[in-house]
């Protein structure tokens, strides 16, 4: 399904709409002096984090409270923050049930080195993920950017948003400031000339763009609209710019003949009749309070995964053949988390008959079929493992990940348990002269590599 062929629909960016977060700190004389100066150095570049966490939404507010009193124009006022099933409860409004509550067994993954497992602590051993529906609102307005609604004087989450313990990506780039005691928000967006459409099914969210979340949170979403027979001709509001094997995944799911409209961030589209459907996988992208215990490593729907799998692997399947591998060694490409005897390690998977991936290389359909039909998956924590929901039940899955107590471990273990699979992780020990915390560079011992290749504890 190319691009060319389908009805796309682009909201661009606008002179009427403005990011008053990190977009224009981002701009400023002291975002460039941050960017080009500050931000190397990593004493200084958490003490900037923890003023934008913690002193700038307070600045903000404010700043807020006296342009509001000025009667300024583009003062966002409070709203509150109301979660879509109890919406639904409050207005009496419709919905279309699509799956039934699905309870997940989630044992813990199996640690090399075994006494290393202690780093492991597991917030649940199964959990049951509630039914998805699809519900209509009428005259909402979404924001390329967010997945929150604005409808009439509320702010509209999905129900496994947490407002007390989950720290959100608008809140990180400052495109929000939220009141979790009192459960209000203000928008820290503004559109004065916002675009109009009847009919549209939403689909944004703040973490799109990442692979791993596009894949287990947002495409699920979209295949269960899509599997309802009776919305085919609803079009599907997604973000702008989003990666070409991001969108490859999206027309193959949403068919050839349904509209994509696609939203810059901080676009404001009003929608006279909103289909929004509740969330079939999600993880916080942080929590406000890191030590505190039971903290959600993300929950996942099997029946959506599911839909997502069948439809993907029907159209790989039919696709032109090519040879892949049954052992298969990720390589991630990135500035952040490295393994730095990544060399070592793969010369001995090499000798072992792994072939080495850079998945970046490789078309969507082609990253699909990698998994699919390989029999050992090794990789370092990194979005590229999102196509672990590709893989066949039973398949060996070893993850690199670094030794840290803030890692959601249980992360990539709960979207293995949804597809029938479970992972094995190989512990490293943090590398180099800083400690990133979660993002540090870390070192594999490679004995401990093969024991989990060869299965021995």
């Amino acid at each position: 399904m190319k691009k060319e062929n389908r009805r796309i629909t682009i909201i661009k960016k606008s002179s009427n709409s403005y990011d008053y977060g990190t977009e224009r700190f981002r701009k400023s004389w002291i975002g460039q002096i941050y960017l080009n100066r500050v931000k190397k150095f990593p004493v200084l570049r958490k003490l900037v984090l923890l003023l934008w966490r913690y002193i700038y939404p307070a600045f903000m507010n404010v700043l807020l409270k006296i342009a509001i009193y000025l009667n300024v124009g583009w003062a966002m006022r409070w709203r509150n923050i109301v979660r879509l099933n109890d919406l639904i409860i409050l207005k009496c409004l419709q919905k279309i049930k699509v799956s039934d509550a699905e309870k997940i067994e989630t044992p813990t993954p199996q640690v090399f080195p075994e006494k290393e497992s202690i780093w492991l602590r597991s917030p649940h051993k199964e959990y049951t993920f509630p039914e998805i529906y699809v519900t209509k609102l009428e005259n909402a307005t979404v924001i390329g950017g967010t997945n929150l609604i604005i409808h009439e004087n509320n702010i509209i989450c999905h129900d496994f948003y947490n407002f007390e313990s989950d720290y959100t990506s608008e809140e990180m780039h400052g495109r929000i400031v939220i009141d979790p005691k009192h459960k209000r928000a203000r928008m820290l967006f503004v559109d004065k000339r916002p675009e109009y459409i009847d009919t549209a099914a939403s689909f944004l969210d703040a973490c799109a763009p990442n692979y791993a979340h596009w894949m287990t949170e947002v495409l699920p979403r979209i295949a269960i609209f899509c599997s309802i027979g009776t919305l085919k001709g609803v079009p599907i509001v997604v973000n702008d710019n989003l990666h070409e094997n991001i969108m490859e995944s999206l027309f193959l799911i949403a068919g050839q003949e349904r509209e994509i409209i696609c939203i810059a961030s901080g676009r404001f589209l009003n929608v006279r009749n909103l289909y929004v459907t509740s969330a079939a996988g999600y993880v916080p992208f942080d929590w406000r309070e890191r030590d505190k215990p039971g903290k959600s490593h993300g929950e996942f729907s099997p029946k959506a995964l599911e839909l997502v799998r069948k439809k993907i692997i029907e159209f790989s399947e039919a696709a032109a053949k090519r040879e892949f591998h049954e052992k298969i060694f990720i390589h991630r490409n990135s500035g952040y988390r490295k393994v730095v005897n990544i060399s070592e390690i793969e010369k001995e998977l090499l000798s072992r008959g792994f072939k080495i991936i850079q998945p970046e290389k490789f078309s969507f359909l082609n990253q699909v079929r990698l998994f699919k039909n390989a029999k050992c998956i090794i990789g370092s924590s990194g979005a590229a493992l999102g196509n672990i929901i590709f893989a066949k039940k039973h398949t060996k899955i070893i993850i690199l990940i670094s030794k840290n107590i803030n890692t959601s471990y249980w992360y990539w273990q709960n979207i293995a348990c949804a597809c029938g699979n479970k992972i094995s992780y190989v512990l490293g020990d943090p590398a180099g002269d800083v400690n990133y915390g979660i993002h540090s560079d870390f070192l594999v011992n490679i004995e401990q590599l093969i024991s989990s290749i060869e299965g021995e504890v």
